[in-house]
């Protein structure tokens, strides 16, 4: 028996969210973002995103978005916060 909180995401649901979500900007002609800091990076979570239709992905952490890049997902990348200047070789 686990004794620490989890979270269970239930990917399916995750990507027909973000597909409806991702339509719905469309339709008044706003390209959404999505946020993946807020699931630690986790590359599952973030191929459903990709998946439903959400071509941006973004994070705080420059980990993140290094490893969705060596995965394949995403098509474009942003930093959610000004890089240190020993950071910025790896942004750019």
């Amino acid at each position: 028996m686990e004794r620490y909180p989890q979270l269970v995401i239930n990917l399916e649901h995750a990507r027909e969210n973000v597909a409806n979500l991702v339509r719905r900007c469309a339709e008044k002609s706003i390209r959404m973002t999505g946020v993946i800091k807020v699931v630690n990076g986790l590359p599952e979570v973030c191929r459903a995103y990709y998946e439903g239709g959400c071509k941006v992905l973004a994070s705080s952490r420059i980990q993140h978005l290094r490893d969705l890049r060596g995965l394949g997902i995403g098509e474009e990348f942003e930093l959610l916060r000004i890089p240190m200047m020993s950071e910025i070789p790896d942004v750019i």
